[in-house]
């Protein structure tokens, strides 16, 4: 009895066999194939946010190097703005004192050599010149402040501020001794009026005090003298106007070169011993060399003057 059900059992899983068979197989290869599915996809997934991430990188970087270059131009209109302004106003006191020193010549030398004091075209006083004098260097201190304020934007920033702060020092000390001179030849006033009136009462208190017929040697001198000095005075304020040239020159390839592919040459002046403020390092160490130079100096002359007055309370 038991043997035809086995060989009824076998009969059947033999007839079946196939078909399991084809369904296993089925099973795998769709296992096989979801699988496969599942790897691509998360490989596809991974590839997929390494290339955003890669993205997004390169868009934040683009984001500041885009925000780096705006940045620069907005500093160098910056710094091109307060050197325009200290053109301006260096140009304006070349101007005022040219004409001062003028006017006080032809006045001073038509009264010695002709006996009658000119007064056409009077309108130069003390008063101005002083104005236009402070109003030019306040300018180029403001220019000073602007470099040390980016002095993290170049290396170049901290010597050029120094060595505009030198040559306004100079300015200041010539302009303290050309003050002291021209007060014996040009007026304090300030409007044309207030010039007449006061260039008359100089010319008065001369007359009273000394004859002018026997000191035209003095006042010839005197206008000489200005007339030097503002010789002198007309290289300070081109010396300054140079330096800004230059700084201009700097900053425009500093700020400006890699936007516009572009790097300017600096100033070539015909005198060899001209100083041109440049950003090589062999010119930076110069121009260092030389604001050394000059700190250890006032340092050795503050040093003298503390001496020479403790000396004087223990006299």
């Amino acid at each position: 009895m038991c043997v035809p059900i086995l060989v009824e059992t076998a009969s059947t899983f033999v007839a079946y066999a196939p078909h399991v068979v084809t369904i296993i197989c089925t099973v795998l290869t769709v296992g096989v194939a979801a699988w496969i599915a599942i790897i691509q996809l998360d490989r596809q997934h991974k590839q997929s946010t390494e290339q955003l991430n890669k993205q997004h990188t390169q868009s934040i970087e683009q984001q500041r190097d885009n925000a780096r270059e705006a940045m620069k131009v907005q500093i160098y209109e910056r710094i091109a703005d307060a050197i325009m302004a200290a053109e301006s106003r260096l140009s304006e006191s070349q101007v005022e004192h040219g004409g001062a020193v003028r006017q006080a010549a032809i006045y001073w030398k038509s009264l010695v050599d002709d006996g009658r004091p000119s007064l056409l075209g009077l309108r130069y006083g003390q008063k101005k010149l002083s104005e236009v004098h402070h109003a030019s260097l306040k300018a180029v201190i403001f220019l000073v402040r602007i470099l040390n304020r980016y002095e993290i934007t170049a290396i170049d920033f901290k010597t050029f501020a120094g060595m505009l702060s030198l040559h306004i020092r100079k300015m200041m000390d010539f302009h303290m001794e050309f003050q002291q001179i021209i007060g014996h030849l040009i007026p304090t006033g300030a409007g044309d009026g207030d010039i007449a009136a006061e260039l008359k009462r100089i010319t008065d208190l001369k007359q009273n005090e000394w004859s002018i017929e026997k000191n035209k040697p003095i006042i010839r001198d005197q206008v000489k003298k200005i007339e030097d000095m503002l010789g002198d005075y007309m290289q300070l304020v081109t010396d300054a106007v140079c330096f800004l040239h230059d700084i201009r020159i700097c900053a425009q390839t500093h700020f400006l070169g890699a936007i516009f592919d572009n790097k300017l040459e600096h100033r070539k002046p015909l005198d060899p011993k001209a100083i041109v403020l440049k950003d090589d390092p062999e010119t930076l160490a110069d121009l260092n060399a030389k604001l050394a130079e000059y700190q250890e100096q006032e340092q050795a002359n503050a040093q003298a003057y503390l001496n020479k007055r403790m000396e004087n309370e223990k006299a």
